[in-house]
């Protein structure tokens, strides 16, 4: 039952953060201009479409979140594995 509570208002707060985050945005109705569009992007082209800073402060904060949950379980595990 506990774990269904937590998945349940996991959904919700973030649920609420995206609707209250949708309310407050300058470009409330799509990306804006943070995700680079590759679409147009030909080779030869400017590189323009990928200086999104923005998009790679993002996109560098989600890798190293799961490399340091990888690293940090992995750690945990091994602890816990090698007491038995």
């Amino acid at each position: 039952m506990h774990i269904a509570f937590t998945l349940i208002t996991a959904q919700v707060l973030g649920s609420l953060a995206a609707i209250i985050a949708r309310l407050i945005a300058p470009d409330n109705l799509g990306p804006g201009d943070v995700f680079p569009d590759f679409s147009f992007y030909r080779i030869g082209d400017s590189l323009d479409p990928f200086l999104k800073p923005w998009f790679y402060i993002g996109l560098c904060s989600q890798l190293f979140i799961c490399v340091g949950y990888f690293m940090f379980f992995r750690k945990v595990w091994k602890v816990f594995h090698h007491r038995r």
